[in-house]
């Protein structure tokens, strides 16, 4: 099996007691180095954060009272939790454009 061989050179600095260049040498087989490419890259792609769910309600002729989570009167329980477990977006505004 082919060996790598990794030279890792340490300095110091002038003001420590120890020697200014030390050689540590490491032998790792290709073998052993797929291994911990692959250990490494399964943990990396595991790490990712999962990306959020979006729900898009689109509605025509509703009203700013017309759901539960505005107005009290009016029962909705599924739109209001997913009202108070994620974020509204109250600020919207459309044109008042009718065509045939």
């Amino acid at each position: 099996m082919d060996a790598i061989l990794f030279s890792v050179v340490k300095t110091f600095t002038l003001h420590s007691n120890l020697p200014m260049i030390e050689s540590i040498s490491i032998k790792y087989t290709s073998k052993e180095m797929i291994w911990f490419f692959l250990v490494i890259s399964l943990s990396l792609s595991t790490a990712r954060p999962k990306s959020p769910h979006l729900v898009f309600i689109v509605a025509d002729d509703l009203g700013w009272n017309d759901l539960g989570y505005h107005n009290p009167d009016i029962i909705s329980p599924n739109i209001d939790s997913l009202a108070g477990g994620g974020i509204t977006l109250n600020q919207s505004y459309v044109q008042p454009l009718c065509s045939p």
